[in-house]
């Protein structure tokens, strides 16, 4: 069975797939509690993003940056 890996340095360093994703949501929250960032994704979106929008945009994956394939 082959283990999907989200980051790949050799042989003994390497992240699990769903661990490199929870890092990135991790990221994106810490980055998105910066008051700048809240302002321009609140007027990129024309309304102030609610808890709920950050919910949904942590879970989206990285826009077209991840390689799902296995090789």
């Amino acid at each position: 069975m082959i283990t999907p890996w989200g980051k790949w340095q050799d042989e003994q360093r390497w992240l699990l797939l769903t661990d490199h994703c929870t890092d990135v949501a991790v990221v994106f929250r810490l980055l998105v509690a910066q008051p700048i960032i809240q302002a321009r994704l609140a007027a990129s979106a024309g309304d102030c993003l609610l808890p709920a929008h950050l919910d949904r945009l942590e879970a989206f994956p990285a826009p077209a940056g991840i390689d799902f394939s296995p090789f």
